[in-house]
């Protein structure tokens, strides 16, 4: 039975992490097209459904391709491709190879931020769900204890 009870506030405790860390400590800020250094992930939104070689893959209808800026050139960003997201939710592994992203086809560039909010509330909540963890698994030892005079209960 105490494990039985262990094993429920495992779980519980493990899914509210797995959803916390999913959530993730970062965000996309909106920047200004040429703005971002070398080197800076970013995330540009594209019209046009684009298509893109990935290694030997040919990506079609990609809607957001993450990235290091590689080059802001006059009319292209280049980026060392993270992942490349089509317009029908794929989410394609870029790999770390270049792609050359047309001025003209970005509709949207953010620049990734640690939100201070979001890992303040991903603290919060991993402390929140060891908390409670810890207090069923002390719960449940303790309710497993001794009768009255220090026997078994049972």
């Amino acid at each position: 039975m105490v494990l039985q009870r262990w094993r429920a506030s495992a779980r519980w405790v493990l899914s509210l992490g797995a959803l916390s860390v999913l959530m993730g400590c970062y965000t996309y800020v909106p920047s200004n097209v040429g703005v971002a250094p070398r080197g800076t992930t970013v995330r540009a939104q594209l019209r046009g459904d684009p298509v893109f070689e990935v290694g030997d893959r040919r990506v079609r209808d990609v809607a957001a391709v993450e990235g290091e800026v590689i080059a802001w050139e006059p009319d292209t960003l280049a980026v060392s491709a993270l992942e490349l997201r089509t317009d029908g939710g794929e989410s394609v592994d870029g790999g770390g190879y270049t792609v050359r992203l047309a001025l003209a086809d970005v509709t949207n560039v953010g620049v990734k931020k640690l939100d201070k909010t979001r890992t303040a509330l991903t603290i919060v909540g991993i402390t929140a769900a060891a908390l409670l963890g810890a207090r069923g698994l002390t719960s449940a030892f303790s309710s497993h204890g001794s009768g009255p005079n220090g026997g078994s209960a049972k």
